[in-house]
């Protein structure tokens, strides 16, 4: 903490932060707007915003999940190999369980951000040429 490389990690983890946010969120909106006239369509035979809502948060929980499993496989082979480098380098068990709620709230925010087009659409869309 005296030498400030504290501040600089925390800094650094919530850009980082902030950046997949941005990223997760434009990912879900392109699939949002890909896919809008299948969303006009649902809203058309009935689906509420809620039911919106769930789909496209469902979706960006199956995006961060295999994103998370991909990047929690790796983390022990990596430490492993910087362990021999940097000798106090550790990944406690608890880290996984911090990132995993970091996760869940980066895939909600994100999702919430870029369902918006989806329960804005008119469900007459669907019957237009």
């Amino acid at each position: 903490m005296q030498t400030g490389a504290g501040g600089a990690l925390s800094l650094a983890a919530l850009l980082g932060f902030i950046i997949g946010l941005a990223i997760v969120s434009q990912t879900m909106y392109a699939s949002t707007m890909e896919n809008l006239d299948e969303f006009a369509t649902l809203k058309a035979l009935g689906a509420s915003n809620w039911s919106v809502r769930r789909l496209v948060i469902g979706q960006s929980f199956v995006c961060g999940v295999a994103g998370a499993a991909v990047g929690f496989a790796a983390v022990p082979p990596a430490v492993g190999l910087a362990s021999r480098v940097i000798t106090w380098i550790v990944c406690p068990a608890w880290m996984f369980a911090a990132v995993g709620m970091a996760l869940v709230f980066l895939c909600s925010a994100a999702a919430l951000l870029a369902v918006q087009p989806a329960i804005r659409i008119e469900p007459g869309r669907v019957f237009r040429a």
